[in-house]
């Protein structure tokens, strides 16, 4: 993708969010620095098992299977600005969308994921 592309999608992001939550008060600026680590710590992650056999107990799935970065934002602003009570997800791979969707609750203090 070109990065004028990739500009382009995040705007369309950027004004879903806007569109959908006008009374949100959480900045995109905002939003980027609480991740800042979550994606340091993902991409520590997939660094580690990139060499690793796959399919295998250490890498069951291929490191594609994941979420992308703009689903991982999009899971983490929402679950930030919507601020839900229960939360129940029915399939985890690696775990990325539970690890930004549990750092948002803990954000939020305000609910639990199942």
């Amino acid at each position: 993708k070109s990065q004028s592309s990739e500009k382009i999608q995040d705007m369309d992001m950027i004004n879903a969010l806007h569109l959908l939550f006008p009374n949100n008060s959480l900045s995109l600026n905002d939003l980027q620095n609480e991740l800042n680590e979550l994606n340091e710590h993902k991409k520590s992650f997939f660094k580690k098992i990139e060499n690793l056999e796959y399919p295998s107990k250490e890498k069951p799935y291929p490191a594609n299977y994941s979420m992308d970065d703009k689903s991982n934002f999009f899971i983490y602003a929402l679950c930030r600005i919507t601020k839900p009570h229960i939360i129940v997800e029915t399939g985890i791979a690696y775990g990325l969308s539970s690890m930004y969707i549990l750092h948002a609750l803990h954000k939020n203090s305000t609910c639990t994921l199942y």
